[in-house]
């Protein structure tokens, strides 16, 4: 039997190459808008790192060491502090431009992301107080007798105060309510960042009276190596006892005072009548009868014992100071005192600075040791900082990684009037009797290097003659998969027996070099 070329043939194999290039088009296009999409919403973050190194070569040899410190960044979107790189808290106020934050470390990172004006950014400045504070309150146990009960109201808001025990009566391991000993003091206070103070061995007992100065210097020095011992028993034993307070304020004891600070870690002399300081600047302040002197002048602080007996006179020291520190511009430190027995007073002055200028109120007061301020001032005084550099940091803009995800979940079908050219398929011939009923299923599979398989299987079966309806159905699945199958379908009268002999392979398959010249010109239009 002679066989012939089909050209219906060849022009459905032209329109499937249509089909396939229009939708690998299609997705070549979609790739490209979704790239475009996500590079232009990706935009580039820009990081400036500011270092800071802060040198405490000139500071006294102190326990609290920290600095607080306030850098300049200007209008940004945020700005991270970091030490070793771990950031540590701090605070940005986006109106000033300023980050806060405070520390002991030596070299410190800012980040800043966005900064609207990074020309503008670096200056730095120290706080005159902790945590910048506008003024600050230290209170102070004299001797040990009768004071956990106001103890424990300074400790229920988480300020620390000094105790200043009478040497010769802190005992190593008695732990009675009524008495405070080194085992109350270490385990319970001193965690929590309360200080002990020296108040001489013997308080003023010696065996020749009136003492020699070598009697009141040895009282002072006694006193500092018990409660050193005491100390390096817990477990801070690098806090250093540096405040001395003088017995019953007296003079006697100024003197003796310096010659003991020679030789050890003592700082500060608590006595006398000057409790108001001035922590700024060189220059004394009064205003309403309150006179403030400067710290700077001076290794003494004096101690307002009024607690003891008229807590409304202390209330209106603390409130001028808010005053005036508001109208002036001054930073101020309030110094008082109490013994045993006085938790009702302190209570109602805990609870007066709590509520106006504490956590409930402004929180512009910083209550503490007077051991912790006075180490502030020295580092604040002795410390240097400086922007050692500024680097910009560009964060890359990530490659975009393109997922093609089909929105089509259907499966469309479509009935075709023309017959899908296989790539290859053996020929069969038929008798004249039988015309055969044929499947064949055809499926193309691309990716975006445009390769695709088209494979059709043929089986035929001729039962007689054949009633075409053939069905092309394709759909697209994964990156995109199109499957097109076609079935012809036919009713022949179950008598026909159907005679099949595959003759030739010829004019089956793609067209040959000839066949390519022909159809060429319909690619290239």
């Amino acid at each position: 039997m002679t066989t012939h070329k089909s050209p219906r043939r060849h022009v459905n194999f032209i329109i499937g190459l249509i089909t396939l290039f229009l939708v690998l088009s299609q997705l070549f296009v979609s790739d490209k808008a979704l790239g475009e999409t996500t590079a232009a919403n990706q935009a580039i973050n820009a990081t400036w790192a500011l270092t800071y190194q802060i040198n405490r070569s000139s500071v006294p040899d102190v326990f609290f060491d920290a600095l607080t410190v306030q850098a300049y960044v200007g209008s940004a979107d945020s700005a991270v502090v970091k030490v070793d790189g771990a950031v540590i808290d701090s605070s940005y106020n986006g109106t000033t431009g300023w980050v806060q934050f405070t520390t002991h470390a030596e070299t410190v990172v800012v980040e800043v992301a966005n900064p609207a004006d990074s020309g503008s950014m670096g200056a730095v400045q120290k706080t005159q107080l902790k945590d910048g504070k506008k003024w600050a309150w230290s209170h102070g146990f004299d001797d040990n007798v009768n004071l956990k009960p106001a103890v424990e109201a300074f400790v229920a808001k988480g300020w620390p105060a000094t105790i200043f025990p009478i040497a010769k009566d802190f005992w190593q391991f008695r732990d009675e309510y009524w008495i405070l000993d080194e085992p109350y003091f270490n385990d319970e206070l001193l965690v929590k960042g309360w200080a002990l103070g020296n108040h001489s061995w013997n308080h003023e007992r010696f065996d020749n009276d009136p003492g020699t100065f070598d009697d009141y210097v040895a009282d002072i020095e006694d006193g500092q190596d018990h409660f050193e011992a005491a100390v390096s028993r817990s477990t801070l034993p690098g806090f250093k006892v540096m405040v001395f307070a003088s017995p019953n304020f007296s003079s006697a004891y100024d003197a003796p005072f310096q010659q003991a600070a020679q030789t050890s870690d003592l700082r500060l002399q608590e006595t006398g009548n000057d409790y108001m300081m001035v922590v700024n600047g060189t220059s004394s302040y009064s205003n309403n009868g309150l006179t403030a002197i400067p710290i700077a002048s001076t290794t003494k602080i004096g101690r307002d014992i009024s607690v003891e007996g008229n807590s409304q006179a202390v209330i209106n020291t603390i409130d001028w100071m808010a005053a005036n520190h508001a109208s002036s511009g001054n930073y101020f430190w309030y110094n008082t005192l109490a013994h045993g027995n006085h938790q009702s007073s302190l209570s109602t002055i805990i609870d007066h600075v709590w509520q106006n200028y504490g956590p409930d109120g402004t929180d512009e007061a910083w209550v503490a040791s007077s051991t912790e301020i006075y180490s502030y001032i020295l580092v604040h005084d002795n410390a240097t900082i400086t922007l050692t550099s500024s680097i910009e940091v560009v964060e890359p803009t990530p490659t975009p990684t393109f997922t093609q995800t089909p929105t089509e979940t259907s499966t469309p079908t479509a009935t075709a009037t023309h017959t899908q050219t296989p790539t290859a398929t053996p020929t069969q011939t038929n008798t004249p009797t039988s015309t055969p009923t044929m499947t064949a299923t055809a499926t193309a599979t691309s990716t975006a290097t445009e390769t695709s398989t088209a494979t059709q299987t043929a089986t035929a079966q001729p039962t007689g003659i054949p009633s075409e309806t053939p069905t092309v159905t394709t759909t697209i699945i994964g990156t995109p998969m199109a499957t097109v199958s076609v079935t012809p379908s036919m009713t022949v009268p179950p008598s026909a027996t159907p005679t099949i002999t595959p003759t030739s392979t010829s004019g089956v398959g793609p067209p040959t070099r000839d066949e390519w010249l022909v159809y060429l010109p319909l690619l290239t239009r």
